[in-house]
């Protein structure tokens, strides 16, 4: 057969194998693209992680400045008792501590206070143990009162604060802002070449008509100083991504030369080492940059690929190429291009996955958060009550507390469920009921409820309809003998409504009226106006013995669980 025959087939096969190529070439350029983005989305994942850690650690000194934001004398021990819970849940704070503000002419009151206490302070103290004169200094002084734990720091018992070079400035910013402002980094006395960061909160008293911006000055109290490692302050966010394909090296720019370099995650970079190059690197843009805060400090993240791992990513598209060539140029070209049209659409699929489970994600932790907000108010007004010596404002506390505990058992359930909607009752009600048996243990409640779930906006008045009742008639229907029960339910009657009942077996309704029972006190104020935001009706009766509430929620306004 003469050459010339042979002429399309080699022309067929010479555009087949420039096809093939092309396509792959234009799968191995996709291929990396990709990778390109999977290293932007860890690195935006790595330093969103991170910045939730650290906000929510300074939220942390708050929980200590509530204890001396009220006008009333703080003992060593309250600190202590405090501290001890908080260190136990969060390993990257290791020390808090009590500067009050004392104006010259206090602070002799304060050393006299110190030594009658039983410490060895003769004077307050500034840098390198340099005594501090209150007379001439010419400024209010932040020595250090209480710290946690005393053992291994009992020695800054008495230093002035405000005398180091390093710490004044964040603590007359703090002062100034009336925010948390954290300090460059320092060097760790008890635990050499480690790194920690002070964060100094200003403590304020109540303003009376409430400026406290134009009298700031005058309404400080004193600041929590707490002090956090840095390496376990940022490896709780980043231990978790220690398998990623790349380097992450954390920086403060404008902290001191030599104390840059806050922390470094995966082997040492290829563009030097970070403790030695530090100004280098942060100066390289061939780094992905990004940014967090802390205290008021930027801390700067740069992200590097581990060439290894680019390099076999390389290699596999090269092996997938002449494996293609071998195969048939029109056929690999076909479904690569078949291949391109599917990794998009997977990609489109992908990417609204993602978005999905991220708006969950951040519903989720507003809930958490919201939960752990609640809790500590609910925790703040149980430690007043047990304080208030007046049994009336304890009673009030015990009940505001009530309700705020109700309504975080609604943010717990949507937290740890599977909807961040809707509330499954029965469940909550058994919370609920459990929150209110501790409080009254001599109470025998009981719940009884069909597996329902209710939209939030439902069950939080519900819940708080059912405390204000279960606290009403504790307090109001005890039998002669001393011994209450209380039955509540929840059912969808005949017709299709729902009905929350509220059942105690005790003095029952007096013919006479009593307030608390009919319904002119607080807490019977509170249930109309609830149960009038759900369009509700509301009955109560005598149910011989005792009394029983009833409340009907209209149709259209439920989701069965089982539905």
């Amino acid at each position: 057969m003469p050459l010339r025959h042979y002429v399309p087939s080699f022309a067929a096969a010479l555009v087949g194998i420039g096809l093939t190529v092309f396509v792959f070439g234009q799968e191995r350029q996709q291929a990396l693209d990709v990778q390109r983005a999977e290293f932007t989305r860890h690195a935006d994942s790595v330093a969103g992680t991170l910045q939730r850690i650290l906000s929510s650690r300074e939220l942390i000194p708050t929980v200590f400045g509530g204890l001396f934001s009220a006008d009333q004398d703080i003992q060593r021990g309250d600190l202590a008792a405090l501290a001890e819970r908080v260190f136990a849940r969060m390993p990257s704070l290791v020390a808090v501590s009590w500067l009050p503000r004392t104006p010259p002419s206090q602070a002799g009151a304060l050393l006299e206070a110190l030594r009658q206490e039983g410490y060895a302070v003769s004077h307050l103290r500034g840098p390198n143990d340099a005594t501090i004169n209150p007379e001439t200094v010419g400024r209010d002084i932040f020595p250090v009162r209480f710290i946690e734990p005393l053992a291994m720091n009992e020695a800054v018992i008495g230093m002035d604060a405000a005398a180091f070079p390093n710490r004044a400035q964040a603590l007359q910013s703090a002062w100034n802002t009336g925010q948390s402002i954290a300090t460059e980094p320092l060097l760790l006395v008890q635990t050499p070449n480690v790194l920690a960061t002070i964060l100094y909160t200003p403590v304020f008293r109540p303003s009376a008509h409430g400026a406290v911006d134009e009298a700031r000055g005058d309404l400080l109290k004193g600041m929590i100083a707490t002090v956090f490692r840095l390496d376990r302050l940022v490896s709780d966010a980043l231990d978790e991504q220690y398998h990623r394909p790349f380097h992450v090296h954390i920086f403060d720019a404008n902290a001191p030369a030599g104390l840059r370099l806050l922390h470094a995650v995966g082997t040492p970079s290829s563009k030097g080492e970070p403790h030695e190059h530090s100004e280098t690197m942060l100066n390289d843009p061939g780094f992905l940059r990004r940014a967090v805060t802390w205290g008021g400090r930027e801390w700067t993240l740069l992200f590097e690929p581990v060439d290894e791992t680019v390099a076999a990513s390389a290699d596999r598209l090269d092996l997938v190429l002449v494996v293609g060539l071998l195969l048939t140029a029109i056929a690999a070209g076909y479904f690569a291009l078949q291949s391109h049209n599917t990794i998009a659409l997977e990609q489109e699929v992908e990417a609204r996955r993602r978005a999905e489970e991220q708006k969950d994600l951040l519903i989720q932790e507003v809930n958490h958060r919201v939960r752990n907000s609640l809790q500590i108010v609910g925790t703040m007004l149980f430690m007043q009550g047990t304080k208030a010596t007046d049994e009336t404002v304890r009673r009030a506390l015990d009940e505001a507390g009530a309700r705020v505990r109700a309504i975080a058992q609604v943010h717990e359930r949507l937290y740890r469920g599977t909807s961040v909607s809707a509330v499954e009752v029965a469940a909550y009600l058994q919370a609920l009921s459990a929150e209110l048996r501790a409080s009254a243990p001599e109470v025998e409640l009981r719940v009884t409820a069909q597996p329902i779930e209710l939209p939030t906006d439902q069950v939080v008045p519900l819940g708080l309809i059912v405390v204000e009742l279960v606290t009403n008639a504790i307090k109001h229907a005890r039998p002669p003998d001393g011994n209450l029960r209380i039955d509540i339910g929840f059912r969808r009657a005949e017709g299709g409504h729902l009905e929350l009942t509220v059942r105690d077996y005790g003095v029952g309704l007096p013919d006479g009226g009593v307030p608390d029972r009919q319904g002119r006190s607080l807490g019977m104020t509170v249930v109309r106006t609830l149960a009038s935001q759900l369009q509700a009706e509301l009955h109560a009766g005598n149910a011989e013995p005792g009394a029983r509430w009833v409340v009907r929620l209209p149709k259209g306004s439920r989701r069965n669980a089982g539905a």
